[in-house]
């Protein structure tokens, strides 16, 4: 199963890979259970990017959403995560424990790939996901997400 993101990002490349990256490989483990993943420009659409996934062969394990609940490390912090703490939209939860230790720990447990597109998109824009002959989006800016037949969205398009 292919799965696809179209995102128009706020940040350049070069932050986006390292968050993405980060997020996937080390909190969804993509790559360790066989889906390799890209986040390329769009080509003749200035400014949109697509996250795409898919699995090398017969893969058993797939997820969208991080279940780890251990706090994200200082190193992932300063080198990858930083910007997922930052304004309105941030999606790390914060993680305060007074029985474990008096600190607070940030954790992205629950936490959507969705959501971490959300974080890294231009606000006014939308995240859109094909879904078969559905259309699944989700609106940065209010963070309400939908899903819509495929050719209705088609249709119901304006065009310039």
């Amino acid at each position: 199963m292919q799965s696809d993101w179209f995102f128009y990002p706020k940040y350049g490349t070069d932050i986006i890979d390292k968050v993405v990256g980060c997020f996937v490989n080390e909190y969804l483990s993509w790559q360790e259970n066989g889906y390799y993943w890209s986040v390329d420009k769009m080509p003749n659409h200035d400014g949109w990017f697509r996250l795409a996934a898919h699995p090398d062969g017969n893969t058993d394990y797939y997820t969208e959403t991080c279940f780890d609940d251990d706090p994200i490390s200082g190193k992932q912090l300063t080198e990858d995560m930083l910007i997922l703490l930052t304004g309105e939209n941030g999606c790390a939860q914060e993680n305060c424990d007074p029985e474990v230790s008096d600190k607070t720990d940030w954790t992205l447990e629950e936490v959507c790939i969705d959501e971490v597109l959300r974080c890294l998109s231009a606000e006014g824009t939308h995240i859109y996901a094909p879904c078969g002959d559905r259309l699944w989006m989700r609106s940065v800016d209010t963070g309400k997400h939908e899903m819509m037949d495929m050719m209705d969205f088609i249709l119901s398009r304006k065009v310039a």
